[in-house]
């Protein structure tokens, strides 16, 4: 702040020990407490639960060979964890069998041991940077449960989620779309049909 260079004026400044800066308009002022965000981190929460249900289906095992099966593997690569096509390329090479080619030479052995911890029966067999994976024991009956088993979780975690949200918009007098719920767990069955598909 810019002192008054009249020496008599900043006398009676100092006696009186008020500032000259103008007051900021009233309508600049903001409420208190401010506002918060009408629903939180509730987009982030709802989003969370969905790359969860996805990461959780690519385990699943498909009846046949898949280029994309092991979508949702992570693989610990340059000190971080980075998605499986990241690290390695699967080639198809027959009904039951896959090729696993990974793109450096040294991460080889972290995408066998991506491939071990992916809950699948395999059969896994590396060369140097080329692993043979055989799917095995598939069973089609055990493939499905487990897929509903992973929907059936999601869509319970959706409801705690929407749950949590109607009391929150209750408490504060806001709106909450009621068939925002429903739209969620539709989606969600759109996922788990679209994967009982390659079963």
């Amino acid at each position: 702040m810019k002192l008054p260079e009249n020496p008599e004026v900043l006398t009676i400044w100092n006696a009186n020990q008020v500032d000259p800066t103008p007051e900021p308009a009233a309508h600049f002022d903001f409420p208190t407490p401010f506002p918060q965000r009408t629903y939180g981190n509730f987009s982030d929460q709802i989003t969370t639960v969905a790359h969860e249900l996805r990461r959780n289906l690519a385990t699943v095992l498909p009846g046949k060979a898949s280029a994309h099966m092991f979508t949702g593997l992570k693989v610990f690569a340059q000190g971080d964890f980075v998605p499986f096509n990241i690290a390695a390329r699967t080639i198809k090479v027959a009904e039951d069998e896959v090729s696993v080619i990974s793109y450096d030479y040294y991460q080889s052995p972290m995408v066998e041991l991506a491939l071990k911890k992916s809950g699948m029966k395999l059969e896994i067999l590396r060369n140097f940077h080329t692993i043979k994976v055989k799917i095995l024991d598939y069973n089609r009956e055990a493939a499905l449960k487990q897929v509903e088993d992973f929907a059936e979780q999601a869509k319970q975690k959706v409801r705690n989620i929407f749950v949590q949200q109607k009391n929150h918009a209750k408490t504060h007098g806001l709106d909450l779309a009621p068939q925002g719920e429903q739209l969620q767990l539709s989606l969600f069955d759109l996922i788990v049909a679209e994967k009982k598909s390659t079963l």
